[in-house]
């Protein structure tokens, strides 16, 4: 039986359909986002993708599922050193760019195969054989950490200076700390130092898979949001610039009510970039004015909007009701009263 079992294991490991999944040792390279990134990131191999499969059982009457393909991966690992569930690993090509971010959901011990984990994500680029990383962060990236706690504990206790102070120490010691981005961009935003809050939430969502509280992923996606909000609608911007922040604010809004869909203030975001549009997409805007009216009838903004949409539109009888529900929720609203009289009057 011994010698049998033996003959199995020789085969198995020479097999040519199974050496690319063998190990030959820790491994260290660098990964890539995009091919010219320098310096790029250190990490370590840690397995090969063995298999990919749909994350769920697709019901035989919903053929639109089959678009949730490869959600799941199998992983053989060479170790579990460092591996913990709830994990982010990477899957990367031949080129080491990154093609698939894999979020471990189960870590076993397979009979024949050994160490192995189960990961979900989107791995449409990915292919059976290609390796698993994990990245490798600096050794100061828990003196960081404790950094930004004491930043906090200096924001609760309103010593923003001091709060300053600790969050830009974190970020000295690990630059790709996302939380401490973060937290210096709302300082920024709040003191309207919109180019300084950019660039610090710009840095945070490159490494928005590091925030690992959904609540500060939101607060960065609708901070961001904001910010382009406030320069598509507020500064003179070229065409094609204006174009393109609208852009990254719509994507950045739809991110964050994925997260929060009861956020109020990003529906209203997205209402007025569909909105205030040089090619409007008027039934989108509506949708999320209707949405915000939904979460918050108070909202006086949403009602005067729908009062001007469908003014623009010859509905007079949804104008004027809507203009009438804004002014319910506040009577002085200049613009609600204006849109009032031109109701009145029957023209512009």
């Amino acid at each position: 039986m011994r010698k049998l079992l033996a003959v199995f294991l020789i085969l198995f490991t020479c097999s040519p359909l199974l050496a690319k999944y063998r190990y030959y040792g820790s491994e260290y390279t660098r990964i890539f986002y995009y091919q010219n990134q320098v310096p790029g990131w250190k990490a370590k191999i840690v397995g090969r993708v063995l298999s990919l499969s749909t994350r769920k059982r697709i019901p035989r009457n919903n053929l639109m599922n089959q678009v949730r393909s490869k959600q799941r991966a199998s992983v053989r690992l060479y170790t579990f050193q460092g591996i913990r569930k709830g994990d982010t690993l990477f899957v990367i090509n031949s080129t080491n760019k990154i093609v698939s971010r894999l979020k471990v959901q189960r870590i076993f011990t397979s009979a024949s195969l050994g160490y192995m984990l189960i990961g979900v994500g989107n791995f449409k680029l990915s292919a059976p054989g290609d390796r698993v990383v994990r990245r490798i962060r600096g050794k100061n990236v828990f003196d960081s950490r404790v950094h930004v706690r004491r930043g906090h504990y200096f924001m609760r206790t309103g010593r923003t200076g001091r709060a300053i102070a600790q969050y830009k120490r974190a970020i000295e010691l690990d630059k790709d700390n996302a939380e401490a981005h973060l937290s210096m961009g709302k300082i920024y935003l709040k003191q309207k130092m919109l180019r300084f809050a950019a660039h610090e939430f710009s840095q945070a969502y490159n490494n928005l898979s590091l925030l690992y509280d959904n609540q500060d992923k939101y607060d960065l996606l609708k901070n961001f949001t904001r910010i382009r909000f406030i320069e598509v609608n507020y500064k003179r911007l070229p065409k094609k610039k204006r174009s393109l922040l609208r852009a990254e604010g719509i994507t950045y809004a739809k991110k964050a009510i994925k997260l929060n869909p009861y956020s109020v203030d990003c529906h209203y975001y997205l209402a007025l970039f569909y909105y205030n549009n040089p090619q409007p997409k008027e039934v989108l805007a509506r949708d999320h004015l209707l949405k915000i009216i939904e979460l918050d009838p108070s909202h006086t903004n949403a009602y005067v909007y729908l009062g001007k949409m469908y003014y623009s539109h010859n509905n007079i009888k949804k104008a004027r009701y809507y203009v009438y529900k804004a002014l319910g929720t506040d009577p002085k609203n200049k613009r609600a009263r204006h849109l009032l009289r031109k109701i009145k009057r029957g023209r512009d």
